[in-house]
């Protein structure tokens, strides 16, 4: 039973850096929609994949994850797009909501939304985060090196008669 758990947890550390790497490697991000302001499409705490993409390549209609100085990402849906060299200027929207955002983001690189994750894959989101990555390596390390450190055999003896 105990073998079984060793491999289970070596599995499920094995998964969560094999994930991350891959998202990097393919520039991959999960988004959570912390906010119901992209109802219906993605309801609050819906996950979905983004993808780096070139600013060239946003279209009018793309649902794209922004970076705000000081503030958390946003995730809305380009209403226009203006490319100028290495930067961008989008006004977004969210579905939910009657108006655009009150100011245009200007950036200089862009995800866009390229595959929303089943509502059963919420977990999922969890990968995302650092301190759950980290502590599925030590885990998964840990239980490789348990499961692989040389043991002390004890010789038991027969008692005379």
């Amino acid at each position: 039973m105990l073998d079984a758990g060793l491999v289970l947890v070596a599995a499920i550390g094995a998964a969560v850096l094999l994930a991350r790497l891959v998202g990097v490697v393919l520039g991959l991000d999960l988004v959570v929609f912390a906010t119901g302001s992209m109802t219906p499409a993605f309801p609050q705490g819906a996950v979905a994949v983004a993808q780096r993409v070139p600013l060239d390549g946003i279209r009018v209609g793309d649902v794209v994850t922004v970076d705000r100085p000081g503030r958390l990402p946003i995730t809305h849906r380009v209403v226009d797009v203006r490319v100028s060299g290495d930067r961008a200027e989008l006004r977004l929207r969210g579905d939910a909501n009657r108006v655009a955002d009150p100011v245009p983001y200007v950036v200089g690189h862009v995800s866009r939304v390229v595959l929303p994750l089943p509502p059963v894959l919420w977990m999922l989101r969890l990968v995302n985060s650092p301190l759950v990555a980290g502590t599925a390596a030590v885990l998964a390390g840990g239980a490789v090196l348990w499961a692989l450190w040389p043991r002390r055999r004890t010789v038991v003896a027969p008692v005379p008669a």
